[in-house]
């Protein structure tokens, strides 16, 4: 998307958001973090104030953020951090609908925050471009794990290994990268229109991963599952070296593939209105899922 509809309105739209002008965002907070390049940035997390936090789930490694934003910027990072903030209260309050309203948004079918996407801008394009970036990811790594969707090696930033995952869209390149590092594995997704800009996003929430499971290991003494649910679980699971050589063989399997697979139905492509739209445009794109055994099973690499 390009002219109006990509420029960023943050600055403007997010004046008022805190609560201290009635706004939705309770506080935020900041850490600093190394970038994929090995320069400095910023990591800020967004709170919702606690009346809005209707479906939150309690989380053991991520803590208790509604929003998580990295960048070298700290303003663009805050920004970040509050648009997802945002998508997060859409996601709470539709969860929380009726089941002919939440239907309507695909979340009777799939009910998480895939394929969404919040942005504050003078249009709608910039959150449903990004949105459908995201549901080309979320749907790639499914079909990966799932249906041996193949993949092709391409040279990652510094110690990462990075693969591409042969999707069948053109022009969107879909990413997945991994690490060991302080004795477990890390792993980190992106789609992009470029190779390159999908590898610097996956290897920024690789960053991610890799430092809140740095913080939980120093705090538990181990990576135990106890009490952790749904993707949290998964995480930790295949950080473990059991479950990051299953990754491997995985991985090793699916790069003698070759690709040929038409596009799915698109299920959902439309904003959730709401009170955040005075913010920011919150939008969904949902593809015909390939499996929903990832809501199940504790053996699903996805998170």
């Amino acid at each position: 998307m390009g002219g109006h509809d990509s420029v960023n309105l943050a600055a403007w739209k997010y004046r008022n958001i805190f609560k201290s002008n009635e706004g939705p965002i309770e506080r935020v907070s900041e850490a600093q973090i190394k970038l994929p390049d090995g320069s400095d940035g910023f990591q800020v997390m967004a709170y919702l104030r606690p009346e809005l936090q209707t479906y939150k789930v309690e989380k053991l490694v991520y803590g208790d953020c509604d929003g998580t934003g990295t960048d070298k910027y700290r303003h663009v990072a805050l920004h970040k951090a509050i648009s997802e903030a945002l998508e997060r209260w859409a996601f709470y309050e539709n969860m929380n609908n009726d089941r002919a309203q939440s239907s309507a948004y695909g979340f009777d079918k799939d009910p998480t925050t895939n394929g969404m996407s919040a942005f504050p801008g003078f249009g709608k394009g910039t959150a449903r471009e990004s949105s459908r970036l995201e549901a080309i990811e979320r749907w790639s790594l499914l079909k990966w794990w799932d249906q041996g969707l193949p993949v092709r090696e391409v040279a990652g930033i510094m110690e990462s290994k990075a693969f591409r995952i042969l999707s069948p869209w053109d022009n969107v390149s879909v990413v997945l990268v991994y690490r060991k590092c302080q004795g477990f594995a890390t792993y980190g997704f992106a789609a992009a229109k470029t190779v390159s800009a999908a590898i610097w996003r996956a290897e920024v929430e690789r960053a991610r991963n890799e430092s809140v499971m740095s913080d939980y290991l120093s705090q538990k003494g181990n990576l135990s599952t106890s009490g952790a649910l749904g993707s949290e679980k998964r995480l930790l699971r295949f950080a473990q070296e059991e479950h990051f050589q299953f990754f491997l063989e995985h991985m090793r399997m699916t790069c003698s593939q070759e690709s040929g697979l038409s596009l799915p139905k698109t299920l959902i492509d439309c904003e959730l209105p709401g009170a955040w739209s005075k913010y920011a445009t919150v939008w969904r794109v949902m593809f015909d899922l390939p499996t929903e055994h990832y809501l199940e099973s504790d053996d699903f690499f996805f998170f």
